[in-house]
């Protein structure tokens, strides 16, 4: 935990320095001094928004995707990248999971030093009532900012909560819950239980959904706050992203009653719809239309993790592993499972699938890649920005997914994942119980591919993989491709259902210096 403290403190450091504020020369602000008015309170909060939209965009969605079964590795062009997750032989030392889990951390921590400093400024009798409430929509967002984090720890450190494991000591994460970076290990937190984490999780939404009902009740619809975070495709936090958020969470711990209620409660608000087949095209290739005009705005996406083009440039890309900056090179490439997910009436493979001409040691084949993040023509001009996309954390699609697994009658059921498929072009016809299951996990992973849910999805389930590494090379001659370009020795790898990789390893780094969770590592590793 030294490294998570230390790698803590330099993070809030960087929000500080990185707010718009006036400041003293590099390191010469005052903590105390740093947080003081309103106006510093928002820029702070602008601060946890890039914090959470580094988690949206590029390399954890990458992790889980290639890690499992939707994927195959392009062994002359993909260099070895990602190589110890895509060949399953990562360890307790590999610094991708590392890094991962000091980034949560870090996200955590300025959440910590935000909210005592902002309570202060709410409780004060300084300000008018209109920066109060400005201020009470901060502490929600950061409320909620704080339990997407540790949420996702769970997702990625823990094995699945369940009633009979949630008591059972060391199995959820350490729980910090106040800024104190220190080099005192004795002070450093152990591994509390599921029920522990998930007992912190759920209170920060729940105080994250009061603060912001609270906020937006105090609102006109004309006023400025309201138009920017009350609407589909806003980039903000508001109470529908917490109860979006809540639907998740419920099936990720098997309480499919409260999922189906959450995402029920999403999918009823008057603010959402799935999208019209030109809106679903617009919001993968040319801009999800929340700029400017209100009518463009796509009624699908609950929140997005907002990128201008003049950050395009600068920002990690989602991308960069399905399609180069050179579009002659792919470094993975969907299986030929993954295309015959879907049928030819499908918008997703119209759209999200495309044949180009790939190098080859020398030789110049069509491959069919995944261009779901190709990129939005708003970001087209250059190289350096080609395949930065804006990322939909939140999209009304998942709610209806989850009301199709855990809706309350099998009619529910099918009637969510009726409209789903319909909305994206196909037919969908009423299946009985024992084929329902089947049908609802062959959507989830059409409808989410390349967004970082198979990992947790296959573990949910109870299911293992075995990658399928048949060629998907329209006209290729030679019957050895996956020969000449797989990754021989993981192109077919497996993995049983009760695989421990399914769990990442807490990182070695953190329990060398950390006395509390020696002993606490995850099985297998």
């Amino acid at each position: 935990m030294k490294k998570i403290f230390l790698f803590a403190a330099v993070a809030v450091s960087a929000l500080l320095s990185s707010c718009e504020m006036e400041l003293l020369p590099e390191g010469a602000i005052k903590q105390e001094e740093a947080i003081v008015n309103p106006v510093n309170a928002r820029y702070f909060r602008n601060g946890l928004y890039n914090s959470f939209r580094g988690l949206c965009m590029g390399a954890l969605n990458n992790y889980t995707e290639v890690q499992m079964d939707n994927f195959q590795a392009l062994a002359p062009v993909y260099g070895n990248n990602l190589g110890n997750i895509f060949k399953g032989d990562f360890t307790s030392a590999t610094e991708d999971f590392a890094g991962a889990f000091s980034l949560f951390y870090s996200n955590i921590a300025g959440v910590n030093f935000y909210l005592p400093r902002l309570q202060e400024l709410i409780e004060s009798d300084e300000w008018t009532e209109q920066d109060h409430m400005k201020m009470i929509r901060y502490r929600g967002e950061a409320y909620f900012f704080r339990a997407y984090n540790y949420f996702m720890l769970t997702q990625f450190f823990c094995q699945d909560y369940s009633e009979a494991n949630k008591d059972v000591p060391a199995m959820g994460v350490p729980l910090v819950t106040e800024y104190n970076p220190t080099t005192d290990r004795s002070t450093y937190p152990g591994r509390s239980t599921l029920g522990e984490t998930y007992k912190l999780i759920l209170e920060d939404l729940t105080n994250a959904k009061n603060d912001l009902e609270a906020a937006e009740a105090s609102m006109s619809n004309r006023d400025n706050d309201y138009l920017e975070m009350m609407h589909s495709g806003s980039p903000y936090v508001n109470s529908w992203v917490v109860e979006a958020l809540n639907a998740r969470i419920a099936l990720a711990m098997g309480k499919k009653d409260e999922a189906a209620t959450h995402a029920q409660n999403v999918i009823g608000s008057s603010l959402y719809k799935l999208s019209t087949p030109q809106e679903f095209v617009n919001m993968w290739t040319v801009s999800p239309g929340s700029f400017g005009d209100p009518d463009t705005r796509n009624s699908e996406i609950i929140m997005m993790a907002m990128v201008t083009g003049t950050e395009a440039q600068s920002l990690g890309q989602t991308n960069s592993l399905w399609w180069s900056y050179n579009i002659n090179n792919s470094m993975y490439v969907p299986a030929n499972s993954t295309l015959n997910m879907y049928t030819s009436s499908d918008y997703r493979k119209q759209i999200w699938f495309q044949e180009q001409f790939l190098e080859l040691n020398g030789t110049y084949l069509s491959v069919n890649i995944f261009s779901k993040f190709i990129g939005l023509n708003t970001f087209a001009g250059t190289s350096s920005s080609r395949g930065c996309v804006i990322m939909y954390p939140f999209r009304l699609a998942e709610m209806y997914l989850i009301l199709a697994e855990c809706g309350s009658s099998n009619t529910v059921r099918n009637d969510a994942l009726r409209a789903l498929r319909e909305a994206r072009g196909i037919s969908s016809r009423t299946y009985p119980d024992d084929r329902l299951d089947t049908q609802v996990r062959l959507e989830r992973n059409r409808e989410l591919i390349g967004e970082g849910f198979r990992l947790n999805d296959l573990r949910r389930y109870g299911e293992g993989f075995t990658r399928d590494n048949s060629v998907a090379v329209p006209n290729f001659p030679l019957d050895n491709f996956n020969t000449l370009y797989f990754v021989q020795g993981a192109s077919d790898l497996s993995y049983n259902p009760d695989d421990y990789r399914f769990v990442w390893p807490i990182p070695s780094t953190e329990i060398q210096v950390n006395p509390q969770i020696v002993g606490q590592q995850n099985p297998g590793y």
